[in-house]
């Protein structure tokens, strides 16, 4: 295996610290707790079982700020947090707030879409769209009659390769609907859509310049970059049927 080496842009700083979050909780190594500093109540899924007895989960590590809540980090994702910014004293730092929505702990219950900056951030979005992301969302905010009865084409011809394949008996689901074709395009639309805002959008520059695609992570999921997709996208084509 090559030794590891520092790339030779290194990726945004925002961008960074959210991979830092996502992975750490990932690995178990970050959790984040209720504004009163519990833990949440666990789910349960299917039959769970409760250990009796259990000793109290540790306190928080990192103590709630404006606009955040607490969480329970390992010490190395604690001195990690640490060196990029994003903690001091044990408590959450006033920069980490907007890099901290794009991860949106369920826990805390955020409500980023009402703040007065989101709504700015949308308001400039709108007004700035540059020329090439304006015409990808023109196209991909239409779902006409031919794309619908291509996606119908393209189930059925599926359906039918399959069958000569694994023979007449082999359970093989039937083509799509044109209304199901309709759904399956909405969604993979909303997706194409996410995937604009996720390379393209930042919430402290808006639209990013083309000169910097190295130093951006594309990462996957980012509810801050879908919610300003949903707001922008309805703004621009209310009438479309994927702008929700």
């Amino acid at each position: 295996m090559p030794a590891p080496r520092l790339p030779a842009v290194l990726p945004r700083w925002d961008d960074i610290c959210v991979a830092v979050l996502w992975l750490a909780q990932q690995r178990s190594e970050l959790g984040w707790r209720q504004m009163d500093g519990n833990p949440e109540p666990p789910r349960q899924v299917g039959f769970a079982f409760r250990l009796l007895n259990a000793p109290p989960p540790p306190p928080p590590n990192i103590a709630g700020g404006i606009g955040t809540g607490p969480a329970l980090a390992s010490e190395a994702v604690l001195a990690l947090l640490g060196a990029l910014g994003l903690v001091q004293d044990e408590r959450w730092r006033p920069e980490a707030e907007t890099v901290l929505w794009r991860c949106q702990p369920r826990t805390w219950r955020l409500q980023v879409t009402g703040d007065v900056r989101f709504a700015a951030a949308v308001q400039r979005a709108v007004a700035t769209v540059p020329g090439d992301i304006a015409g990808q969302m023109a196209r991909l905010v239409v779902i006409g009659d031919a794309d619908v009865a291509g996606a119908v084409g393209q189930s059925a011809a599926a359906c039918a390769a399959a069958r000569a394949k694994y023979g007449p008996r082999a359970r093989i689901g039937a083509a799509l609907t044109p209304d199901a074709a309709r759904r399956s395009l909405m969604f993979r639309r909303q997706h194409d859509l996410d995937w604009l805002f996720f390379r393209h959008w930042r919430l402290a520059e808006g639209w990013l310049t083309a000169n910097d695609p190295e130093a951006r992570l594309e990462i996957f999921h980012d509810p801050l970059a879908i919610q300003m997709r949903q707001a922008v996208v309805g703004r621009l084509h209310p009438q479309s049927p994927v702008a929700g």
